[in-house]
């Protein structure tokens, strides 16, 4: 028996179909197949190797950064900022941003 062959989806899905879905349903294409997603927990984020991650509103105009602890499971700083802040990347500390700044430039 040959473990490592997967038949083919009956029906191949495409990106059409992916942005089609409503508002706030998330959903990701692997081989053809649509896959309905959960929202990824700080867990997930943790056994992917993400070692931080920032989440940048423009209609409220903040910045929310989160910052994992390798050494302790489920550990992390949350922090918020405006746009008008300067951030700097807790993983590359010389990594600095104001997000104000990029979107005047835009």
């Amino acid at each position: 028996m040959n473990l490592s062959y997967m038949p083919e989806p009956e029906v191949m899905h495409s990106i059409d179909e992916l942005e089609a879905l409503p508002e706030g349903q998330r959903a990701e294409i692997i081989d053809g197949v649509l896959y309905d997603m959960a929202t990824p927990s700080t867990t997930h984020q943790r056994l992917a190797g993400v070692r931080e991650y920032w989440i940048v509103d423009p209609e409220s105009r903040t910045t929310i950064m989160y910052v994992f602890d390798n050494g302790r499971e489920e550990s992390f700083d949350l922090k918020q900022y405006s746009f008008d802040e300067e951030l700097r990347s807790g993983i590359y500390p010389d990594f600095t941003i104001r997000p104000a700044n990029e979107l005047e430039n835009r």
